[in-house]
C-alpha cells in the first residue's frame, strides 16, 4: 500500500470513528460506520504486516571463545554451564558442521544439575570431539 492509499484509508477509518462515536445509540447509523472503521483498520493492519520484514530463522550468535570468556564462565559454576554448552555448540557449528544439531534446552537444565566432576568429563569428551573434528 503506498502513502497516499495508507493516507486515504486513516481518514477514512478516522471519519468513520467519528461518525460511529457520534452517532450514539442509533444503531442505523453507527453499525455501518462501526464496521466501516474496522475494516479500514484491517486494511491499515494488512499493509503494516506487508512491509515488515520478517525474519526467516534467527542465526544463533557468534559467541568470542577468548580466554577471559571461558574463564568467567567456569568461574561462574553451574550458572555458567548454559553459556559453556553453548559456545561448545557453536564452534562445533562453525567447526566444519554447520548442519550440527543444537543442545536442547532439556538437556542444558540436566547438565546444569550435574554434578562438578560429570560435568568436566563431559566438557573433556565436547572438547575432545571438537578436536577429533578439526
Amino acid at each position: 500500500m503506498n502513502r497516499v492509499l495508507a493516507v486515504a484509508v486513516t481518514a477514512v477509518a478516522s471519519g468513520a470513528t467519528l461518525v460511529a462515536v457520534v452517532g450514539g445509540t442509533d444503531a442505523t447509523l453507527v453499525v455501518p460506520a462501526g464496521a466501516v472503521a474496522v475494516g479500514s483498520a484491517a486494511l491499515l493492519l494488512v499493509g503494516i504486516v506487508e512491509r515488515t520484514r520478517w525474519p526467516v530463522l534467527r542465526e544463533m550468535p557468534t559467541l568470542r571463545a577468548d580466554p577471559e570468556r571461558v574463564r568467567s564462565m567456569l568461574q561462574a559454576g553451574s550458572f555458567g554451564r548454559p553459556s559453556l554448552v553453548r559456545l561448545l555448540d557453536a564452534l562445533d557449528r562453525t567447526g566444519g558442521h554447520p548442519d550440527a544439531s543444537l543442545t536442547s534446552p532439556d538437556e542444558i537444565t540436566r547438565l546444569q544439575s550435574l554434578p562438578r566432576e560429570q560435568f568436566q568429563a563431559y566438557l573433556d569428551l565436547r572438547v575432545s570431539d571438537l578436536e577429533r573434528g578439526t
